[in-house]
């Protein structure tokens, strides 16, 4: 049960950080070239549509309680689509693309009790794989899955490193961001409008702290 117990204090995941805006203004349609749109416009050009997507990873939706993904979670190791890593300590979710194997580590995260965003942390499962090429092989596969199908595609160069860019996929409430970080994968399915009110809430919780801390000292 500690196992289990384990997915939901993977609250957040090392990589699992707010977008970068791009200072250039970047292109929305990436096979054109043209400056058409930043990230945040896409946002909020999509936030408020309809209908609202729910379902995410492996079944796990959006405004799940935490019981609720845990009993998902316990029916995906019973069924077998989640198994042990290789340490024997977690379950993960294991991938194939169509070079290499893959696992990810998944963290949800909660506001107001309710799932807002779901985190993977992808990496290298066999020694075919690195993790330079579990990113190109996963970006790939999000590209031809998401590439359309209404979504919009908007993709930044990472500043750690020029020669990669972070991918994002918006459609409706829906932002799924992916990029690599160190040695992983990593992304977010982001229910936007939630995501917006906690941000918030962070906001005004960090700025009401910081005002008692000029009162107390």
């Amino acid at each position: 049960m500690k196992r289990i117990v384990f997915l939901l204090t993977l609250i957040t995941l090392a990589g699992c950080k707010q977008p970068v805006k791009q200072n250039s203004g970047a292109a929305a349609n990436v096979d054109t070239g043209k400056n058409i749109d930043t990230l945040q416009s896409i946002i909020d050009a999509n936030i408020d549509k309809l209908p609202v997507i729910d379902t995410v990873f492996l079944g796990f939706a959006f405004n799940m309680t935490k019981k609720q993904v845990m009993d998902h979670y316990i029916q995906l190791v019973k069924d077998k689509r989640l198994v042990k890593d290789t340490d024997g300590k977690l379950f993960v979710c294991p991938l194939s693309f169509s070079m290499v194997q893959a696992r990810a580590k998944m963290g949800p995260q909660f506001d107001s009790g309710k799932m807002y965003k779901f985190n993977l942390m992808i990496t290298p499962a066999d020694d075919a794989a690195t993790p330079e090429t579990v990113f190109f092989q996963a970006a790939t596969a999000y590209l031809k899955k998401y590439d359309g199908n209404g979504f919009t595609l908007y993709r930044e160069t990472d500043p750690a490193d020029p020669s990669i860019k972070r991918f994002h996929w918006i459609k409706n409430n829906l932002h799924i961001y992916l990029y690599k970080g160190g040695g992983a994968t990593f992304v977010s399915y982001i229910n936007m409008p939630i995501a917006k009110l906690a941000d918030k809430g962070k906001q005004n919780a960090s700025d009401s702290s910081k005002v008692q801390t000029n009162k107390d000292i």
